[in-house]
């Protein structure tokens, strides 16, 4: 999401009474009343960290998909190796080593608006540029980027510390959607795909992309159909649900909250992290004002919205929120993404430090 975009909607929607952001013939069905009718596709965490105890929890160790919002674990990794100066935020990378992952169509148009602002035609890119297209634009070719370098003992040795039992490693998105779809195979049927030859095609198709760069200009032809060279809504949500990483509310919440609190990360990780999870507060807007600290990463499938939020206001009054939803109808889902109401109900939960959360649920 763009950055001022983003900002300006978490503006909007924080002032008491602000209009909808697009006309609608007809009121759309609010998370708050959707939510109580779909219990079982919902997963919450929200609490004040000072006392947990007190908090709301629903299917939070229940496995959900995770979409984008698993990032953060690239980032903590990222953290970790800065802080222990075996990595620097000036460190340089090719940018058309970063571009060799842009796989067109697989993170809503993320990645196009990072090499738009921020890529700009450079020939070189920072790890500070990194990190923040990472988190900030939700860019999947730099987080296959990223991932690609870094050592896997690294990932298993952060989720021990933090004690995330529940929750996949991340997972490349490129071989993902290759799997899913390519120019030469067409669409793939989820049904009739084992783990096995999932993992298989995985790693062949993404090597294939990044090595061969006549069929990756072949597959981004493909991609550039008014079609998208993507299957349908139906097959999307079912591959997604059944190949994409997926993990608990409760994880991720401990996840985003390592950046803020405790001693899983050192606290020169955890300064790291919090450089590009506040990114909401980039800039002199309303939100500094009431926040000293608004940690947020979202993500979207097909049918599914994932948030996670660690705030702190200025009197040091800390929330931790995560949200996680699936199996929405398209419907219901596109017409989210139009009108943010998701949004606008997450931070509604946070603003009320989880009562209208409870509430709803209580409902």
């Amino acid at each position: 999401m763009n950055r001022i975009l983003g900002i300006c909607i978490l503006l909007a929607l924080l002032v008491p009474g602000a209009r909808p952001l697009i006309a609608q013939d007809s009121a759309p069905c609010a998370p708050i009343d959707y939510v109580t009718r779909h219990l079982d596709d919902l997963a919450v965490v929200c609490f004040d960290p000072a006392t947990p105890e007190t908090g709301v929890y629903h299917n939070a160790d229940e496995r959900f998909p995770l979409a984008a919002t698993l990032k953060i674990a690239i980032l903590a990794a990222y953290a970790e190796r800065i802080d222990a100066g075996d990595a620097a935020l000036d460190d340089t990378y090719p940018a058309e080593a970063v571009d060799a992952y842009f796989l067109p169509g697989s993170d809503a148009g993320g990645h196009a608006l990072f090499a738009e602002e921020i890529i700009a035609g450079r020939r070189e890119l920072t790890l500070d540029d990194l990190l923040g297209g990472l988190i900030v634009y939700s860019s999947d070719a730099v987080a296959d980027f990223l991932l690609a370098r870094l050592d896997r003992p690294a990932i298993v040795s952060l989720y021990q510390r933090i004690g995330l039992l529940h929750t996949d490693t991340p997972v490349g998105t490129l071989g993902l959607y290759l799997v899913m779809s390519n120019h030469e195979t067409g669409s793939a049927d989820p049904g009739q795909l084992s783990k096995a030859a999932f993992w298989k095609e995985h790693a062949w198709l993404a090597e294939k992309y990044l090595t061969d760069a006549a069929w990756r200009e072949a597959e981004r032809a493909y991609r550039a159909r008014p079609d998208g060279g993507l299957p349908n809504y139906a097959v999307q949500a079912a591959f997604l649900a059944r190949f994409g990483a997926q993990g608990t509310a409760a994880d991720l919440t401990a996840l985003i909250q390592a950046a803020y609190s405790g001693e899983a990360l050192a606290p020169g990780a955890q300064a790291i992290m919090r450089r590009y999870l506040d990114w909401p507060l980039a800039g002199a807007t309303p939100l500094d004002i009431h926040f000293a600290h608004f940690g947020a990463k979202s993500g979207i499938w097909p049918g599914v919205l994932a948030a996670t939020y660690y705030t702190i206001d200025h009197a040091g009054q800390a929330t931790t929120l995560t949200v996680l939803l699936r199996q929405i109808p398209p419907e219901q889902w596109l017409e989210w993404l139009a009108t943010f109401e998701p949004l606008q109900f997450e931070l509604d939960s946070i603003r009320t430090r989880c009562g209208a959360l409870q509430e709803s649920l209580a409902n």
